[in-house]
């Protein structure tokens, strides 16, 4: 199956500015061939105390595939790379709960589809799906249940009730039939998205509520479920006989689902997935080395923390390997520039080596997905 390569997702501005430093050099074609951009990460912001859209963005660009083309300045991405456009509505969930930390969820849903239409949100993303050449776009839907990131003490607020079930789906169809209307009735490049945790008969409620016959589809809201509950999801999708060119899962989570998507009714040619795993575990050192990064292995996929006593296994075991993406010299630097980064010693340079580090692990998650 496909693997989307999410630019843009977790960590600060270093770490993506070294990203952007070594693109040229050292991203294959094989991974920035296929890309997810999220159109929230982009225009919208999530703990600002005034406007949840961010003005110069919104006001400056109107093409992403430029955009991505002036951080990276890599002609493939600007003329060949497969991007894939997502909502990002989860940034929106994230503005109006960090601005009310104690509203409802009814509230929330209220003031989510207020706030799309105020600020003109999916006319917007219509307009950078027509000037930017996606090859692919996510519907909007209101994710369920919220995920909250600000720092107001709610990780989550509670599962929502039947009845605001109901509406989220209408309101997912609302928005799904809008986008689907303004690109000239063309569900070509629509991904239609479905959450995974809906039930079958729910499913069948938001299917029926569409002006039109989905082509492709895009399941949400399975990133943090485990794999029961991911199991679940895709039994009951395959209940659903869903009449699929593609389906896309989005942030599918750990390699475990993976596994198990290579495992189901689903044709692995017309599924792909993306997933932040690999990227997030590149980047979580800090520089007092209370928290350490990550190294993928290619043989079993384990997940091995970067410190002083790991770096020889690290190295034995990456000098096994056939046909690394970055070879023995190189993975030794990097792993050595990730630890001077755990040291007090964070320079360009050592973030240079993180960017790298992010770089293999996504190599090591997309060749498992590939097979």
């Amino acid at each position: 199956m496909k693997y989307y390569f999410i630019y843009s997702a977790g960590g600060g501005a270093g770490d993506w500015n070294g990203v952007k430093r070594i693109w040229n050099d050292c991203m294959p074609i094989a991974i920035k061939s296929n890309i997810l951009l999220k159109f929230g990460d982009v225009f919208l912001n999530h703990a600002a105390p005034t406007t949840p859209c961010r003005p110069r963005r919104w006001n400056d660009i109107t093409n992403l595939r430029e955009w991505l083309y002036e951080a990276t300045a890599d002609e493939y991405t600007l003329n060949e790379a497969n991007i894939l456009l997502d909502s990002g509505s989860a940034k929106l969930v994230n503005f109006i709960a960090h601005n009310n930390p104690q509203i409802s969820n009814d509230d929330l849903i209220v003031e989510f589809d207020n706030i799309l239409n105020r600020y003109q949100i999916i006319e917007k993303y219509i307009d950078i799906i027509a000037t930017s050449n996606i090859n692919g776009a996510v519907t909007f839907d209101i994710p369920n249940p919220f995920k909250i990131r600000s720092q107001n003490g709610n990780a989550r607020l509670n599962i929502l009730t039947q009845t605001d079930r109901q509406r989220l789906i209408e309101l997912s169809a609302n928005y799904s039939n809008r986008i689907y209307h303004v690109l000239n009735n063309s569900s070509e490049r629509l991904y239609t998205i479905i959450n995974g945790e809906w039930s079958l008969d729910e499913v069948n409620i938001f299917l029926s509520l569409l002006d039109y016959r989905p082509r492709n589809f895009a399941i949400g809201g399975v990133s943090s479920a485990d794999e029961s509950t991911f199991i679940e999801c895709i039994n009951t999708l395959a209940q659903a006989q869903l009449n699929y060119e593609h389906i896309h899962f989005l942030g599918c989570g750990g390699l475990k689902k993976v596994a198990i998507l290579r495992n189901t009714v689903f044709d692995n040619e017309r599924t792909s997935v993306d997933c932040s795993t690999p990227i997030n575990r590149s980047i979580d050192g800090n520089v007092s080395g209370t928290a350490q990064s990550c190294y993928y292995s290619y043989q079993n996929q384990e997940l091995i923390r970067i410190k002083p006593e790991t770096r020889n296994r690290i190295l034995q075991l990456h000098a096994a390997v056939e046909n690394p993406l970055f070879d023995l010299n190189e993975m030794t630097n990097i792993i050595d520039t990730v630890l001077r980064h755990q040291n007090h010693q964070s320079n360009e340079e050592t973030y240079n080596g993180r960017a790298k580090l992010l770089i293999h692990n996504t190599d090591v998650y997309k060749r498992f997905a590939n097979n």
